[in-house]
C-alpha cells in the first residue's frame, strides 16, 4: 500500500505478523478516491487472542470491499492446501493477483507464478510489480478503476489515511521494536502513545512499551538502557522524518501480564471494539 500511497503510512518488516489492524490509505485525485485496506496476514494457526482478532480484522474487509488485491511473493508460494487459499476462493468479489519484487525475477518466473496461481483460484488479472523499479503502479490504478462503482468521496479528498498520528507513531516506535528484537519480544509487545502535544520548538512524544513479563522488560531496556535508547534514537529520527519538525520522545516499559490473552486489555488497546 506504501508503494501505492506514496506514503510510509504501514511500517514494513520481513517478520510475520507485522500489520496487526486493518489501516485505511488513499488515492485521491480530481475524478475518483480509491480506499486500500493493508489487513493483517493471515495466521493459519491462532495461539491467542490477539492472533484471533487479527484473522476477524481481515475477513470484516471483505463485507465492504469492491475488489480483492492478491500479493504474492514467487519465493514464498501460497500452498494450495491451505487455509488462506481456501479463504480466497470463498471470497465472492474480483480478484486481482499481484506478484512482488518482479526486481528480482525473470518475466518467466512471472508467468509461471500466474498459472500456479490461476490453478489455486480465479482472478481478473494478473500485475508484476516491483517498488525498486517504479513497475507495475499505474496498471494497478487503471484496473482498480475498471471495477470500481460511482460513488461520492467517502473521505475528505486532503487526507491520505483516516488513522491520527498517535496510532502512526505508534506504528513507527513498533517498526523499531520488530527491527532491533528476535523470538518472543515483537509479538508480546505493544505501543500506547500516553502524551502527544505539538508546541513551536516540536512534537513532545511520551509512550510506553508494554509487554508481557519482567524478562521482556528487561530485554527491551537493556543493558544500562543500552537497548531502549537505541530503540529511541531510532524512532525519533523516523517520527521527525515524517512530521517534518524536530521530536522529543520518552519511552518506558511496562509489565501487563498476558495482555494477548485479555479482553479487557484489547479492547483498551483498539483490538477489540
Amino acid at each position: 500500500m506504501n508503494y501505492l500511497l506514496d506514503e510510509p503510512l504501514s511500517i514494513i518488516n520481513p517478520k510475520a505478523q507485522t500489520t496487526r489492524q486493518n489501516i485505511r490509505g488513499f488515492v485521491n485525485e480530481e475524478n475518483y478516491q480509491i480506499i486500500f485496506v493493508d489487513t493483517p496476514g493471515w495466521i493459519e494457526a491462532s495461539n491467542y487472542l490477539l492472533q484471533n482478532t487479527m484473522k476477524d480484522k481481515v475477513l470484516e474487509v471483505f463485507k465492504d470491499s469492491d475488489l480483492f488485491l492478491i500479493l504474492v511473493d514467487i519465493a514464498n508460494p501460497l500452498k494450495p492446501d491451505s487455509d488462506l487459499v481456501e479463504m480466497i476462493k470463498k471470497i465472492d468479489i474480483p480478484k486481482i493477483l499481484l506478484v512482488s519484487k518482479m526486481d528480482l525475477f525473470k518475466q518467466s518466473d512471472f508467468q509461471a507464478a500466474a498459472s500456479y496461481y490461476q490453478s489455486l483460484f480465479d482472478f481478473k488479472h494478473a500485475i508484476p510489480i516491483s517498488s525498486q523499479l517504479n513497475i507495475g503502479k499505474s496498471e494497478i490504478i487503471d484496473k482498480i478503476l475498471e471495477y470500481l462503482p460511482e460513488h461520492p468521496p467517502y473521505f475528505d479528498k486532503e487526507n491520505y489515511t483516516d488513522r491520527n498520528m498517535r496510532f502512526i507513531v505508534s506504528e513507527l516506535i513498533r517498526q523499531e521494536i520488530l527491527t532491533h528484537y528476535q523470538q518472543e519480544i515483537p509479538y508480546a509487545s505493544e505501543v500506547v502513545i500516553k502524551r502527544y502535544q505539538e508546541s513551536s520548538k516540536g512534537h513532545f512524544i511520551e509512550a510506553d512499551i508494554i509487554v508481557e513479563r519482567e524478562t521482556q522488560k528487561q530485554i527491551i531496556i537493556g543493558h544500562q538502557g543500552s537497548k531502549i535508547k537505541n530503540i529511541s534514537v531510532n524512532a525519533r529520527k523516523k517520527i521527525s522524518e515524517y512530521v517534518d519538525v524536530p521530536v522529543h520522545l520518552y519511552l518506558q516499559v511496562k509489565v501487563i501480564e498476558g495482555w494477548r490473552t485479555n479482553e479487557e486489555w484489547l479492547r483498551r488497546f483498539g483490538y477489540l471494539v
